[in-house]
């Protein structure tokens, strides 16, 4: 069982869109030569004894071949540096991608 938490800060609204630029990041795929979105959450893990153990959850985002987008999910505990966990998003294999899907979906939004 996991348990993610958002932080949101005072001065924007709980639930918003908001967050920080550090936790959310475009990445360039090496392995598909191709950009990719990538965001990062902080939350907990149960180890085996039943303990709650805080972890960083790094989804990566992209295009697949029929338009839809899917994600992949990088999981570690949070003594891992969130700038590691970044980089070793970019080597990631993306079962399905489409990276001229995934690179114009990118660029409308810039």
């Amino acid at each position: 069982m996991f348990e993610a938490h958002f932080h949101t800060f005072p001065e924007q609204p709980a639930f918003s869109d908001f967050s920080p630029p550090s936790l959310t990041r475009r990445l360039r795929s090496h392995r598909h030569q191709c950009p990719v979105h990538a965001w990062a959450a902080h939350g907990k893990r149960k180890d085996e004894a039943g303990i709650a153990q805080p972890h960083w959850f790094v989804y990566i985002e992209y295009c697949r071949h029929d338009g839809a987008r899917e994600w992949v999910l990088i999981e570690r505990p949070c003594s891992t540096d969130l700038d590691e966990l970044f980089a070793a998003a970019q080597w990631r294999e993306l079962p399905r991608i489409d990276p001229a899907g995934t690179r114009a979906w990118l660029d409308k939004d810039d």
